[in-house]
């Protein structure tokens, strides 16, 4: 989908708040409510913006302790593959996944409550899966920055 600066401006003020009515976005950018409402919905309808949320605290959450989780999977097929990412997106305590190049095979962000949490967790997804080799955690000390915001150039 071929998107124009004045769709590039919408998607910029959405990332900061998604809850900004038409017609204050309309004010902000120089169109009508009506016009920015289409543009939303083009928008959405073909894919660009995927969804609307609200980032949680995890700490609010009770999930105080972020992880970055590397794993390495021996043989690798298709069919190995497709049952790992499966029972990935099944947790809840994973809130990335992504298949990676490199030293390791994914990374994953976790959030859970404390070591304990971590620890079954990680027994039931890694140590008792014969196909994961290796795993690593690191734990989050400290948020350097955190957003999803995906940088659009308005040309």
């Amino acid at each position: 989908m071929k998107i124009d600066a004045l769709d590039r401006k919408i998607l910029n003020v959405m990332q900061d708040d998604c809850h900004v009515t038409a017609a204050r976005l309309g004010e902000q950018i120089g169109l009508s409510a009506s016009a920015v409402q289409r543009r939303l919905d083009r928008l959405r309808a073909g894919g660009v913006i995927e969804r609307e949320v609200a980032l949680v605290s995890p700490e609010a959450a009770g999930r105080p302790l972020l992880l970055v989780v590397e794993v390495s999977i021996s043989n690798e097929t298709a069919a190995v593959s497709q049952r790992f990412r499966e029972q990935v997106r099944t947790i809840p305590q994973i809130l990335q996944c992504y298949a990676v190049t490199g030293s390791a095979d994914y990374v994953m962000i976790w959030a859970v409550t404390g070591m304990n949490e971590y620890n079954e967790l990680s027994r039931a997804l890694f140590t008792e899966n014969e196909r994961v080799v290796r795993f690593i955690t690191s734990v989050v000390t400290q948020t350097v920055k955190y957003g999803h915001r995906i940088p659009i150039d308005e040309e």
